[in-house]
C-alpha cells in the first residue's frame, strides 16, 4: 500500500525556490537541500500521529530521494539573511581570536 505522504509530495511538486532561501534535511552521514514546501511536508510526516517508515521527495537539484524517517536528524531553514549574519559573526570571532593571539604573542617564539 502506498504511503499517502509520498503520493502527496509527488503530486504537489513545485518549482525550486531561488537559491537565496532553502532548507537542509540532515540524516546520518547524508544531507539534502530542499524547498520550504518539501521541508514542511517532511516535518509534518515526522510529527504525524502515524509513524511513517519512508518518505520520498525531490531535492532542489531534481534528485529523487527515498529516506527512512527515523534517520532524519534535523530540518533547518537557511535564508540569505541568516547566512549573512553567520558570516559576519564568524569574521568577528576570527578577528577577536587574531587580536588575542597578537596580544599574547606567539608561544613558540
Amino acid at each position: 500500500m502506498k504511503n499517502r505522504w509520498d503520493e502527496f509530495l509527488r503530486a504537489t511538486r513545485k518549482e525550486p525556490e531561488p537559491a537565496e532561501s532553502f532548507w537542509y534535511v540532515r540524516g546520518f552521514q547524508v544531507g539534502f537541500v530542499v524547498s520550504e514546501f518539501t521541508a514542511r511536508a517532511i516535518m509534518r510526516a515526522l510529527s504525524g500521529p502515524e509513524p511513517k517508515r519512508f518518505i520520498e521527495f525531490r531535492d532542489l537539484f531534481g534528485s529523487e530521494v527515498s529516506m527512512r524517517l527515523d534517520r532524519v536528524q534535523y530540518v533547518e531553514e537557511s535564508t540569505f539573511e541568516q547566512r549573512q549574519r553567520l558570516r559576519t559573526f564568524q569574521k568577528a570571532r576570527e578577528a577577536e581570536e587574531d587580536q588575542e593571539e597578537s596580544d599574547d604573542g606567539n608561544p613558540w617564539e
